[in-house]
């Protein structure tokens, strides 16, 4: 297969993440330089990445009144960073897992990005592999190799003291997707409303079911910030239809396999379950194969999960009342470059950057799906099809 101009000084290693049956190939980098040939189809996408980040930016700390409860930028040791020089921008790229597609994607996109970007001389990566302490000692190590702006999705809250030590150094500290603990200083934010997330995809169970049925709650991972925030949303919404009884919750940690045995135990304790939300399709994959083996599809009225390909794949084929509301994978490299910006004096940040959420209705699951790409493919508005290649072939 052909190599991606720009990675053939990075340390190249195969990591294989099964979904729905898929495997995903996975290219990680370490401490690399990014200006070595850089890809020809890094430039329109950083066009892309620009005119995004711009609308992004001009709607900062705007919300209704269905929100995430961003935390305020406060005023500490990088609220108002040092400009470094474009070209000499050394990132640190701290994200949570490689444990799912999304994040898979998350991770992958957003080393390739910096990877080429000009302004960056260097860029190191780690994964988090969903421990805390893990991610601790990352950002630590980081912090050790000098870099001067640090884009990181926290595990959990537990992260939060690493967060803090970067912003003591005066590093650049954007943080993305998942939350810090309140009080935690930063210099940016991209959070997108996930409580708006989790409320769009209980109003879809509301409207699919006239306001009378049982539902099933399978979130993602508990105590993440992200998955709470999202909980909060759908119960909100379920609770203005006083005939939509929630059967029960259980956590499924983004992982298909348990989302299919939570979904087996609730099939076995209850005879009647019209709705299923959850939010993501990653454990949504699941939930529709224990369906599928107890028969029961037929009975499902909506089906709640995100952009996941193979989700999507399965709702179209299987014809299964479906919706997805979720952040973007885009949205790693969208707060990357956000924090390139700030380093570089372009842009300074007020309030909370929103990131960007993908809503698939059940009309609008066609638009989507990708029969052509693997079941591990998630929406894209960024990221070239050499680079999903790359993602998606290298085994």
């Amino acid at each position: 297969m052909r190599k991606l101009p720009g990675l053939r000084s990075l340390r190249r290693k195969a990591v294989v993440v099964p979904i729905c049956g898929a495997l995903v190939g996975l290219l990680a980098a370490a401490g690399a330089g990014a200006r070595a040939g850089a890809d020809p189809s890094f430039a329109p996408a950083q066009a892309k990445v620009n005119s995004i980040l711009k609308g992004l930016e001009a709607n900062a700390g705007k919300s209704g009144a269905i929100a995430s409860k961003w935390p305020p930028i406060q005023s500490s040791a990088c609220s108002s960073p040092k400009t470094i020089a474009p070209g000499d921008v050394v990132v640190g790229y701290a994200y949570a897992s490689r444990k799912n597609p999304w994040q898979v994607q998350n991770a992958v996109g957003g080393t390739w990005y910096l990877e080429n970007n000009p302004a960056v001389s260097k860029v190191y990566t780690t994964d988090g592999e969903e421990n805390p302490s893990k991610q601790i000692s990352d950002i630590q190590s980081l912090l050790a190799k000098g870099v001067n702006v640090l884009v990181t999705n926290p595990v959990t809250t537990a992260v939060s003291p690493a967060v803090n030590q970067a912003c003591q150094r005066g590093v650049v500290v954007v943080v993305y997707d998942r939350f810090v603990t309140p009080g935690t200083p930063f210099t940016a934010s991209m959070y997108a409303n996930e409580v708006q997330d989790g409320y769009n995809g209980g109003e879809a169970i509301v409207k699919a079911l006239h306001g009378k049925g049982n539902v099933v709650i399978i979130p993602g991972i508990a105590g993440s910030g992200v998955t709470e925030d999202r909980v909060a949303g759908a119960k909100m919404a379920l609770a203005k239809a006083p005939g939509i009884k929630v059967l029960g919750l259980a956590y499924s940690d983004w992982d298909p396999a348990k989302g299919r045995r939570i979904m087996e135990q609730f099939l076995t304790k209850y005879p009647k379950i019209d709705a299923i939300w959850s939010d993501s399709g990653v454990q949504a994959v699941g939930i529709i194969q224990a369906l599928q083996a107890a028969n029961r599809l037929k009975d499902v009225k909506m089906l709640v999960g995100g952009q996941l390909n193979g989700y999507l794949k399965a709702c179209d084929k299987l014809k299964i009342p479906c919706y997805g509301s979720t952040i973007s994978t885009d949205v790693g490299i969208l707060a990357a470059q956000m924090g390139i910006d700030i380093a570089t004096g372009k842009y300074k940040p007020k309030a909370n950057v929103p990131g960007p959420l993908v809503v698939i209705t059940e009309n609008g699951v066609k638009k989507f799906v990708k029969p052509q790409l693997p079941d591990s493919y998630w929406a894209t508005e960024v990221l070239p099809n050499p680079v999903l290649n790359q993602i998606f072939k290298v085994q």
